[in-house]
């Protein structure tokens, strides 16, 4: 019983009701080091996946979620991890990008394959 093991810890000289220092697995694996980490993962690959991250960090599956969506700020899109939110510039570059696919496609033979890829 927790209760009858406290009382003989304090009978016995314990001062302090805080746990003492253990060796073991850390509490949390969301630190700097891991976030740059899957950092560094996701923007030399941005089709990598979970699993994919969870393979070449060894931290678990939650971990990494908040790391890209709280940390990171990313979500994925189609296959690719992206900004939440994206910058000016960010939004004329994909208008800009997506009128000179559509002008393709008006005054091409307007086949889907002639789209060309952002990069």
């Amino acid at each position: 019983m927790t209760v009858t093991r406290w009382a003989n810890e304090f009978n016995q000289g314990r001062e302090e009701i805080k746990d003492d220092p253990r060796c073991g697995r850390p509490i949390s694996t969301y630190t700097d080091a891991n976030i740059d980490l899957v950092r560094n993962i996701i923007e030399e690959d941005p089709h990598a996946t979970y699993d994919i991250i969870e393979a070449q960090t060894f931290i678990n599956r939650g971990t990494i979620f908040e790391i890209l969506h709280y940390a990171l700020k990313k979500r994925k899109d189609t296959s690719r991890w992206v900004p939440y939110a994206l910058t000016d510039q960010n939004r004329k570059k994909r208008v800009d990008f997506c009128k000179e696919n559509l002008a393709i496609y008006r005054d091409g033979p307007g086949h889907l394959y002639d789209i060309q890829c952002e990069s």
